[in-house]
């Protein structure tokens, strides 16, 4: 009943919002020849596993319903998980109450939504602790290792559980053997993982934000970002006071069964700090879905030891700001995808003609003109090969992105040049100077903004190409 409550929730509105750039990098991967996907996403950031799964639905649809029908399905899958997990630890009555919650997360509904692996990252994590409880140990190894082959930083989720794999000693051979399984069922990544990490040293677009930004990821993993704005201190006020009721109730449970909730509630964000400290900046919000889908089981548990009336104050704090950011995740315009992608490109579409070319200055103006307008030649500015400011060579490589000057494609024959002139706080520093350059070389017959946000603007300029 629970999990067919939560796919129905994830169902509502899946495909209503056009995708943003994450979700547009994933379905023009998911258009590709396979080989050449498999090759851009070893240029990215991430495993394969879901560009696979992406590229297995795009082989019936590549549409915005199609490709978040996956991370919809392990959403709810993963909220039968918590169920199970908030059972072994605290009993049948708080994992039905921790697993309606969950199933109403407006975090975990909005991951729910999104094609990207961060659901499907949650399923295999909560499986993986409980195929730990239940000393179920090849089921374990498997679990980790698809876990490890949805996102990298699943590492961090691994080496949570694996102390309680590990410590007891009439289980340590079994354990030991499941996570030999999962290292050599992921291995094959191994070579490819090394050449990501290599690249992330060389600059990536994380930046530091410092104890602040610990704190609101972790109520980031619980709230999500889309919220009205009357409910921010709201919601940030609950996320430290649930913080501190599960810390201080600590002693009124049984840590033998509930201290793997406490883990994986506050180690993996902790874990991201030391590794930001130690390396560079690695705080990933996103990373922290799979917390957050303990977080809610372990302060419903908390909660649970307090006195009827503290229980009572609880719930009407809780209560509307839930209601409101479930609202707003569906009724707010503002936070919805569609504010943070290039959606205005309706200017080029009824006036381009067949000779006519694009020009970008950023990858995000790239894909989404490219899903948009297929049927025009695009053209990306020569940009360093860091993930820091975009794709990689390899990846932009794999995905076949034509890097030229402007000079190039002005005397390439085209009618028209639409230059999207992107300026992003990672890549401001190369792209500035091009748009100037450009806007004092050539010719400008139109200029539109198309999109202006907290992660830059793009404003688009219709150039006449040389004769």
């Amino acid at each position: 009943m629970l999990i067919t409550l939560s796919i129905g929730i994830r169902l509502i509105g899946l495909g209503a919002e056009g995708f943003w750039y994450d979700e547009v990098f994933t379905s023009v991967l998911a258009d590709l020849p396979l080989p050449r996907m498999l090759a851009a996403t070893a240029g990215d950031v991430h495993p394969p596993l879901i560009y696979v799964l992406s590229w297995l639905v795009a082989r019936f649809a590549n549409t915005e319903w199609s490709l978040r029908l996956v991370p919809a399905i392990a959403g709810a899958l993963a909220v039968g998980e918590s169920y199970r997990l908030t059972e072994h630890a605290a009993g049948k009555k708080i994992a039905a109450a921790a697993g309606l919650l969950v199933a109403l997360s407006p975090a975990q509904i909005h991951y729910s939504q999104e094609a990207r692996g961060y659901t499907l990252l949650t399923l295999f994590v909560l499986l993986a602790a409980n195929s730990l409880i239940e000393r179920r140990w090849t089921r374990f190894g498997l679990a980790c290792a698809l876990a490890m082959y949805t996102h990298n930083m699943a590492a961090i989720y691994m080496i949570t559980l694996a102390p309680f794999a590990l410590i007891p000693r009439s289980t340590r051979k079994q354990a030991a053997r499941a996570i030999a399984l999962a290292i050599a069922c992921w291995l094959p990544w191994l070579p490819f993982l090394l050449r990501q990490l290599s690249a992330v040293d060389a600059g990536f677009w994380i930046v530091d934000q410092g104890l602040g930004g610990l704190l609101y990821a972790w109520h980031y993993a619980i709230w999500g970002y889309r919220q009205w704005e009357i409910l921010n201190a709201h919601t940030l006020a609950l996320s430290g006071g649930l913080a501190a009721i599960s810390l201080l109730t600590i002693k009124r449970h049984n840590l033998k069964k509930i201290g793997i909730l406490y883990a994986l509630t506050f180690a993996p964000a902790a874990s991201l700090g030391i590794l930001s400290a130690a390396w560079q900046p690695m705080l990933l919000q996103r990373a922290l879905v799979p917390a957050g889908a303990a977080a809610i089981p372990l302060a419903t548990a908390a909660i649970s030891t307090l006195t009827k009336r503290q229980r009572r104050i609880a719930l009407l704090l809780i209560l509307p700001a839930l209601a409101g950011n479930l609202s707003a995740h569906w009724l707010n315009p503002f936070t919805a995808k569609d504010a943070q992608g290039v959606r205005n490109l309706d200017h080029i579409v009824e006036h381009a003609q067949p000779c006519d070319a694009v020009y970008h200055n950023e990858a995000g103006s790239y894909l989404f003109a490219l899903r948009a307008l297929p049927d025009l030649p695009h053209y990306m500015l020569p940009a360093p090969d860091s993930l820091a400011v975009g794709l990689s060579a390899a990846t932009s490589d794999a995905i076949g992105v034509r890097s030229a000057s402007i000079e190039e494609v002005s005397t390439a024959g085209h009618c028209r040049i639409w230059y999207m002139a992107s300026i992003t706080p990672v890549g401001s520093h190369y792209q500035i100077p091009a748009r100037d350059h450009i806007l004092a070389t050539y010719p400008i017959a139109g200029a539109w903004l198309l999109y202006d946000q907290g992660w830059g603007e793009i404003t688009l300029y219709e150039i006449e190409a040389d004769s």
